[in-house]
């Protein structure tokens, strides 16, 4: 309960920065549950692309910029 209560809290004084995803990373790395970052990211999406994202974001080496390749 606190951690979700952190996490809006968090998000209302982050808006716009573009920091929140950085919160979520972490939360879902800590957690060990990529679907928690897929869930909350996928939701600000138009109905018809939330599937795609959300399966896209279940895969932890998408949530990087593949520099390298």
């Amino acid at each position: 309960y606190l951690e979700e209560q952190i996490l809006e809290e968090r998000a209302r004084e982050l808006a716009f920065e573009g920091e929140r995803f950085y919160d979520l990373m972490r939360i879902a790395k800590r957690r060990n549950d990529p679907s928690f970052l897929a869930e909350k990211v996928s939701a600000k999406y138009p109905e018809g692309q939330r599937q795609q994202i959300y399966s896209l974001l279940l895969d932890e080496n998408n949530w990087y910029i593949n520099y390298f390749n």
